[in-house]
């Protein structure tokens, strides 16, 4: 397509007057400007090729692209026309042919040179991005510098006010995007530079994605979705501004080192961005104006010598898109200059997290603000002055050097005071003077014992004294905390930050815990009484209290079952309970008491009443037979007994109408009897609470049910059996779920215990920890169950070890090494509730092997019905 436009030459009334007064040769000059005004007018060239001929006669305002015969209007022709029309021009695409991307493979093009748009949204197809974070943009025209030969760059740009949108530019021996000499105020937007045309994987250019050389006042990406560049993938810097004289460019709003989702690595393999240019800034305080820099191979951002005045605020160096999750550079930012800002108030800290060294380093230069940002999870320090790590505090701060060594804070008290963190410490540093001194919550403490800055949750400002002194006082809700550790930086008025103080872990609370009442009654029969356990106070944090039944007049054999384990609180939580099984017999005893201990309390003291006073009343009157005859009374004991909780209606129905359907047959209530309290064992609410304890406990340290050297004791089981069968009711809504919970943190207990870690230290390989805990367990895996706990171990550490453990622990070549030896302890802890004697154990076991597991036969469970 061709586009003509009709040179006027038309002469004023005063111009004639003035050739016939002053002669031809001012009559020429104003017949010049006269034809070059006409012809400045706006063009717009429409490239339909992918072509790279010259235009056939530069300057005449008409496109026309070689190689003849078809003369086309070519990318290389487009920019020789706009080169000589001082514009503003455009240039459009509308390349035909098959639907995708064109892309257009030219030798070195034309330095840009005039006032020109070059937008390659244009092209029928292609759309801008519209997503706030991601990049849903499709681009359809891609310069590929494969053919451009040594040193040569995408786009040259020497002219002012160009802008240049929706391209992919990628392959250039020398920078995608370069601004050179006095040229200013041109726009860079919603590109791909140095990636293929889908921006999700890096074909880079040799040097810098885009490099301005120079000149001042550009814009690299902006504020709206649409204008977002991703640059990545280059082979040398993302984005580099080079010169003193390239004052005042702005870089927002792109995705630096990542994909289109902001989500994967594509990293430049030296800087982000890197500006020598004073004055630059980088980020915003609006949301659309964030960079997202990450996955860079050498850092996200460097401040270089003689850069001075440049401003850092609101982006994401070193995390996802979503400014959570980790995408590190090896390093955060670098500053080698002088009164630079990074982050400052409300939306303009910046979240540096997560790169391979330091989070801040200033190299070089005085007056560089750090503040209000998050920097956490950074492998080297938060903020690092000078030297390579943590630089200590002199006395009135006399020491010079990169931001003047500014000495950080000490802190002295962290306290928790009915949810309020009150923080105190002090500065030393120059005497008279003001400083901004900020507080920070961490999850955890820098490795290096100064921690690093995860969420502001303070500000105060503080003077020194004439000795260089002052006090520093904070206050936070503890609910707004990010972590139990502390720090803090201070800020002189001339802007020198300090680094990180040391770390102060938050004081626990002072809230109590202690019993609802100080006596709890019931009546005998089988059956439970719940008993209430309050907690007062600082309730902010979380807190336990273990609890224990000991016996008096009442015993644990016969009056009750012994009740342990730990109460724990979460943050806010300002009640528990527990209950303790209540057994019914027909003899005549009077009130009977026992005594509930608690103890051991953690995140809360524990006050009176510490302990409380069971009252087990008789029964009005006592029964005439034996209570274990009553089939009602038989099968709810065994709920206590075996399941180590209150029977459900519908469970003890249906096991006490097993019983009862023999209608008075004593050989047929004996039968069913047996068969009645072994079905408890067998039933998959045992095997999968109290089993399930006894089969984690031989994996794990090798107690088997059949030593007496190792096997669990009574007491472990009872606390063991019911933290895992806590809320479980077989058929009830929600019991699988419950369970499963149940036994995953049972494992992770297990495994976090100190003896656990001793055993199997974290250092151990897959096959290392796996073959141990089979060796420990004393069963021959198959390759299959072998191979099961290998792969749950995956990345190791405490989850890859619980899984781990739990696969081994649900083996089926554990689970029968274990069956029978446990089916025997069982009758032991269930219905004497005591530790087996050995001779008595060994006997019972015998038998039941004999007779290969059958326990009617053996007559083991009719044995210790009886007893």
């Amino acid at each position: 397509m061709r586009y003509t436009r009709k040179r006027t030459r038309i002469l004023s009334r005063e111009t004639w007057l003035l050739f016939l007064i002053g002669g031809i040769t001012l009559a020429s000059g104003l017949w010049r400007l006269a034809e070059m005004t006409a012809y400045a007018a706006p063009i717009t060239f429409i490239v339909i090729s992918i072509g790279d001929g010259a235009d056939v006669n530069v300057g005449d305002g008409i496109c026309d692209g070689n190689p003849l015969p078809a003369v086309e209007c070519t990318l290389r022709a487009a920019i020789q026309e706009a080169n000589n029309n001082p514009g503003p021009d455009s240039i459009h695409f509308n390349i035909g042919g098959p639907a995708g991307v064109k892309t257009i493979s030219p030798a070195s093009l034309p330095l840009i040179s005039s006032n020109v748009s070059i937008n390659g949204y244009t092209q029928p197809g292609a759309s801008q991005n519209t997503l706030a974070n991601g990049n849903n943009a499709v681009l359809l025209i891609a310069l590929d510098g494969s053919n451009a030969g040594p040193g040569a760059n995408g786009l040259n740009i020497t002219g002012s006010l160009v802008s240049v949108s929706g391209l992919v530019i990628n392959q250039f021996e020398g920078s995608g995007i370069r601004l050179a000499g006095n040229q200013a105020g041109s726009i860079i937007t919603g590109n791909f530079i140095g990636t293929n045309a889908a921006g999700t994987a890096a074909l880079g250019n040799e040097d810098n994605g885009v490099l301005i050389s120079g000149s001042p006042d550009n814009i690299i990406g902006g504020t709206e979705a649409g204008t977002r560049n991703v640059i990545s993938g280059n082979k040398d810097d993302g984005i580099r501004i080079d010169s003193t004289f390239a004052t005042g460019n702005k870089v927002q709003g792109n995705y630096i080192g990542t994909d289109v989702t902001g989500n994967t690595e594509v990293g430049n393999a030296r800087l982000g961005v890197r500006t020598a240019g004073p004055d630059t800034i980088i980020g915003g305080t609006e949301a659309g104006a964030r960079n997202v820099i990450s996955g860079n191979v050498l850092g996200g951002i460097s401040l270089v010598t003689n850069g001075n005045g440049n401003v850092v605020q609101g982006n994401f160096i070193g995390t996802k898109a979503n400014g959570a999750d980790a995408l590190g550079n090896s390093a955060g930012m670098g500053i080698s200059s002088s009164n630079n800002t990074v982050g400052g108030p409300g939306g303009a800290g910046n979240t540096i997290a997560f790169n391979s060294d330091f989070g801040v380093r200033v190299f070089a230069g005085t007056g560089n603000r750090v503040l209000n940002n998050s920097i956490h999870s950074n492998t080297g320090l938060g903020i690092d002055l000078g030297p390579l790590g943590v630089t200590p505090n002199d006395a009135g701060d006399g020491d010079a050097g990169v931001n003047n060594l500014q000495n950080f804070p000490v802190l002295t008290s962290a306290a928790n005071n009915s949810g309020v963190a009150i923080l105190s410490g002090t500065l030393n540093s120059t005497p008279n003077t003001n400083f901004l001194v900020e507080l920070f919550s961490n999850p955890a403490c820098d490795p290096s014992g100064n921690g690093q800055g995860h969420k502001l949750i303070d500000t105060t400002d503080v003077t020194t004294d004439a000795n260089g002194n002052a006090s520093i006082t904070g206050t936070a809700l503890t609910s707004t905390l990010s972590g139990p550790f502390v720090t803090a930086t201070a800020t002189d008025a001339e802007g020198n930050s300090s680094e990180f103080s040391q770390c102060l872990q938050l004081s626990p609370g002072i809230g109590t815990v202690q019993f609802g009442e100080t006596t709890y009654s019931v009546f005998e029969d089988c059956t439970e009484v719940i008993l209430s356990v309050s907690r007062a106070g600082d309730t902010s944090n979380a807190a336990s209290v273990d609890y224990a039944t000991q016996p008096g007049t009442a015993t644990d054999r016969s009056d009750f079952t012994t009740a342990s384990g730990t109460l724990r609180f979460e943050a806010g939580e300002t009640a528990k309970s527990f209950v303790v099984l209540i057994t019914e017999d027909s003899r005549v005893e009077g009130t009977e008491t026992a005594t509930i201990i608690l103890s051991n309390a953690s995140g809360a003291t524990l006050v009176s009443p510490a302990s409380a006073t069971l009252e087990i009343l008789d029964d009005p009157p006592e029964p005439s037979v034996n209570t274990i005859d009553v089939s009602e009374q038989f099968v709810g004991q065994h709920y206590h007994d075996f399941l180590n909780r209150q029977h459900d209606a519908v469970g003890l129905n249906f096991w006490t109408n097993q019983i009862e359907q023999c209608d008075g047959d004593a050989s047929c209530i004996a039968t069913k009897r047996i068969n009645v309290s072994a079905a408890f064992f067998l039933s998959i609410e045992f095997q999968e609470t109290g089993g399930d304890v006894i089969r984690t406990q031989r994996a794990a340290f090798g107690r088997k049910s059949d030593s007496s050297a190792t096997r669990i004791t009574y007491n472990q089981f009872i606390t063991d059996s019911r933290e895992v069968g806590e809320n479980v009711v077989l058929g009830q809504v929600g019991w699988e779920q419950k369970l499963e919970a149940n036994r995953q943190a049972y494992a992770e207990q297990v495994v976090g215990s100190s003896d656990f870690v001793t055993k199997y230290p974290l250092a151990m390989t897959a096959d290392q920890y796996v073959n141990a805990l089979f060796a420990t367990a004393m069963v021959m895996p198959m390759s299959v169950e072998r191979q099961d706990a290998i792969s749950a171990f995956g990345a190791g550490g405490i989850p890859g070890r619980t899984a781990a453990l739990r696969k081994i622990t649900d083996s089926s070549s554990l689970r029968s090494a274990e069956f029978r030896t446990a089916f025997v302890l069982m009758q032991y802890f269930g219905y004497l509730r005591r530790h087996p004697d050995e001779p008595g154990y060994q006997f019972w076991l015998t038998k039941l092997n004999q007779f290969n597991g059958d326990f009617v036969q053996a007559e083991m469970v009719r044995a210790f019905i009886s007893s």
